[in-house]
């Protein structure tokens, strides 16, 4: 089984993001039947955004 923690941080100044992100990129590798690599699927490319204090991203991918 495994545990996680959560650290307490300290307060964002005002204005500032509580999370940033910046170009994230996600990739699935393909395998053939053999199990071999036969491409790449790129399924997010160069997405950028911030969360600030109070807002909600909601973020839904076609599986939904």
């Amino acid at each position: 089984m495994t545990r996680s923690t959560v650290e307490p941080v300290e307060k964002q100044p005002e204005g500032a993001p509580l999370l940033e992100v910046q170009d994230l990129v996600q990739e699935f590798v393909l395998r053939d039947r053999a199990g071999g690599k036969s491409g790449v699927v790129q399924a997010v490319s160069g997405v950028s955004f911030s969360i600030l204090a109070g807002e909600t991203l909601g973020l839904v991918g076609e599986t939904g």
